[in-house]
């Protein structure tokens, strides 16, 4: 044997070699990467239901429909203190439509439209967005800018401080359950499961650093009634509550209507 034929021998050997690799590598099928799709889908799905409605409490119906599983970068501009570790991340977003909730105290008979958005590394939960399609002129709430919000914050002593590690003892339908809220009257709602700290009333008992919760903006509320007659308060400050949960006995803290436009 020459060495034109040796090298030529150990040429088809290294090809082969290659294409033995290659096919290791890339030995799923297109029905396995599918089914893989699905799987995660499923999980997602699976995930999202649990932060939107555990279902451990007795007598609470949820119905819906989901749309859409999709990727996406989030771009956050908002949210006081987080928008910044928010933003540019990847997320997963779920739609659903035609949501409905039912309970002794809790009615829901208008047709919701959520949006729950994961992040896609750590899958925590970075928002829930309630729309009530129902409502005329159901557009977005007015919301304040994310410097103007932290200042109000700021002013009470208050600010969040990151996303729970864990995820919450309760959801959040049971925490708005608890509550006996309406939904039917609300417009617009927006809950963050996050680390909140609350120094106003130290060193009582009351203030609290870190701590889990539930933080549930209700937009397009019946508006508290303007009592001030040398001053007229716009709308969107009477009609806006944000409540603060206990993430893990899901008792209600403190409800207020800051940050206001």
């Amino acid at each position: 044997m020459n060495k034109y034929q040796l090298y030529f021998r150990m040429l088809i050997i290294l090809l082969l070699s290659l294409l033995t690799f290659k096919q290791g590598i890339f030995a799923q099928s297109p029905e396995d990467t599918l089914r893989n799709d699905k799987e995660i889908t499923k999980d997602i799905i699976s995930l999202s239901l649990t932060f939107l409605n555990s279902q451990k409490k007795n007598g609470l119906s949820f119905t819906g429909d989901i749309e859409e599983v999709k990727q996406q970068l989030l771009i956050d501009t908002l949210t006081p203190f987080l928008s910044d570790s928010m933003s540019n991340r990847a997320v997963w977003v779920v739609n659903i439509n035609n949501a409905k909730w039912s309970s002794e105290k809790t009615v829901g008979s208008i047709s919701k439209n959520i949006k729950i958005y994961i992040d896609k590394e750590t899958s925590r939960l970075f928002y829930i967005k309630i729309l009530n399609t129902d409502l005329v002129n159901n557009s977005n709430a007015i919301k304040p800018s994310k410097s103007y919000a932290e200042n109000q914050m700021l002013r009470s002593e208050e600010r969040y401080t990151g996303f729970p590690i864990d995820m919450p003892e309760i959801s959040l339908m049971d925490v708005i359950e608890s509550k006996g809220l309406n939904l039917d009257y609300c417009k617009e709602i927006v809950a963050m499961h996050v680390l909140h700290s609350q120094l106003w009333s130290e060193p009582t008992p009351f203030g609290y650093k870190n701590k889990p919760v539930w933080d549930v903006h209700f937009y397009g509320l019946p508006p508290i009634p303007n009592k001030e007659v040398d001053r007229s308060y716009p709308l969107e400050q009477r009609n806006h509550r944000r409540c603060i949960f206990d993430a893990i006995t899901g008792s209600l803290l403190f409800c207020t209507t800051n940050p206001q436009p």
